[in-house]
């Protein structure tokens, strides 16, 4: 089950008893980050309802959905919520008028809310089920769409960014919980510093391939080579070594190719 998404005329919009906006605007674009490692196993980590973590092997499959207020700051985070008993169709019974949870399970649920929300996203289902009589959090899990590993002590650092900068929730005013010094006043303010925290662990495209930077039959000039015979001339690529990191070069028709090293080669135009 994924993440609710509201038609855009239904999302609230922030300020909306002071300004008079009765909805906010949704179609300001997002960048779409990709998703390396879908359909294989990645190292992860699973979060109970009570926030405990613990290190998880699962495949990264469609189940899983990009963080919105990580992933448009370059961090490829993606959660995936696992079956409750709603989900399988088991009654539970509904509570009505606050949450039947501790204080560190509404800690929890509300961190996973803000993970699992940004301004146009809409409401998860995390936190649709808060009424429930006896029901924790459901369990999530947490992945990086690169495949990288993401531990346990990555998903803490998460966890103590948010609790340190995140302006407080009013849910966690409700329950009084400490408010961090740090704590940054507006959304607005916290989006810089939500940037700032997301750019070294933001996901970076693998550099190309020998094959991508000199594909089969590209025209090269060899440049700085050691038989000074050779630079200037003009080649066929016609093979490629990844392992010894060296392209295979024909001069002369009918020859055999030549290994030579990337850094003496200048790829020419068609």
């Amino acid at each position: 089950m994924g993440w609710l998404k509201p038609e855009p005329q239904l999302v609230q919009a922030p300020g909306w008893q002071t300004d008079g906006a009765a909805h906010i605007r949704t179609d300001e674009p997002r960048a779409e980050l990709p998703v390396p490692a879908l359909g294989t196993r990645v190292p992860c980590v699973r979060i109970d309802g009570g926030g405990d973590v613990s290190a998880a092997e699962e495949v990264l499959d469609a189940g899983f959905e990009f963080c919105p207020r990580l992933s448009r700051h370059g961090f490829p985070l993606m959660m995936k919520r696992e079956p409750t008993p709603a989900d399988t169709g088991e009654l539970v019974e509904a509570g009505f008028g606050g949450w039947k949870v501790t204080p560190a399970e509404l800690a929890s649920k509300v961190f996973l809310y803000r993970l699992m929300s940004a301004p146009g996203e809409g409401l998860s289902p995390l936190w649709e089920l808060g009424g429930c009589v006896g029901a924790r959090p459901p369990a999530v899990l947490a992945a990086r769409a690169d495949g990288l590993p993401f531990s346990p002590s990555d998903w803490r650092d998460l966890r103590e960014f948010y609790d340190t900068y995140a302006p407080t929730a009013w849910q966690l005013k409700r329950i009084e919980a400490v408010t961090s010094e740090h704590a940054c006043l507006t959304e607005a303010d916290f989006e810089t510093a939500l940037a700032e925290w997301c750019g070294p662990r933001a996901w970076t495209p693998p550099p190309p391939s020998l094959a991508q930077r000199y594909p089969l039959g590209a025209r090269v000039e060899a440049r700085e080579l050691s038989r000074e015979a050779l630079n200037g001339r003009v080649g066929v690529v016609a093979a490629h070594d990844g392992e010894r990191g060296r392209v295979g070069v024909v001069f002369d028709e009918g020859g055999a190719p030549l290994a030579l090293r990337p850094r003496n080669l200048l790829r020419l135009g068609t």
